[in-house]
């Protein structure tokens, strides 16, 4: 899996932040995955839990010298890339690794909707929304993206090669919990939903709790002899 940060315009105004020179890309485990109506974990690792509906490229093939990088693609689902905020504060630096690829963190589907259902090869114009408990909290269209479709696949694939199953997530727009400082909470719903394409729900798990020991070692930090 592979995730581009800060890609809407709207989410870089809400931040004060300007646009990046090239796409902000990291990428997620296996193991980060949720599927439909499945819980999401609430590590210990935070207190800032946040929620990214993103619409989510679904590689078919390899990426060959072709006029269009998404001809690759089979089609599209549903992301969204849940958060640890605060990942990092402690020890004074950014920990993409705890932010972004926790286990069982990132539910993707329901399904996929091939690329001649949402019109084909290009860029798509979808609106998408999320909700936490029935409340609206991100509303966007795909064609906000700053870094279109095809220009993300073909930096992705100058670097890492796509391959058949990949699925690149494609930055998620304003009205995140970063912005507003309103996260998530054990027993929370969720609900992302992607014009022609359905709706992804998920409800937030309990929260883990660790000994103070252990949590120490889990931030990096050196244990106690």
């Amino acid at each position: 899996m592979f995730g581009v940060g800060l890609n809407y315009l709207s989410h870089l105004k809400r931040l004060g932040s300007e646009a990046p020179a090239h796409p902000l890309a990291y990428m997620k485990p296996e193991s980060a995955l949720v599927g439909a109506g499945d819980e999401i974990d609430y590590s210990p690792l935070t207190c800032q839990l946040d929620y990214e509906v993103e619409l989510v490229a679904v590689v078919g093939r390899p990426l060959l010298d072709e006029p269009h990088a998404s001809d690759c693609l089979l089609g599209y689902t549903i992301g969204n890339d849940i958060s640890a905020r605060d990942a990092g504060k402690q020890i004074g630096r950014l920990d993409l690794l705890t932010q972004k690829a926790m286990d069982r963190t990132t539910p993707v589907g329901p399904w996929i909707v091939t690329a001649d259902e949402l019109g084909g090869t290009g860029q798509p114009a979808l609106e998408m929304r999320l909700s936490v408990n029935d409340e609206v909290r991100q509303h966007d269209n795909t064609r906000q993206m700053i870094f279109p479709l095809d220009e993300l696949l073909n930096y992705l694939d100058a670097r890492i090669s796509l391959r058949p199953g990949d699925l690149v997530f494609t930055g998620s727009s304003h009205g995140v919990g970063l912005e507003t400082g309103r996260f998530l909470r054990p027993g929370d719903r969720v609900e992302a939903h992607i014009d022609g394409i359905g709706r992804l729900r998920n409800s937030i798990a309990a929260l883990r709790r660790l000994s103070p020991a252990r949590a120490r070692g889990r931030l990096g930090q050196p244990l106690a002899p």
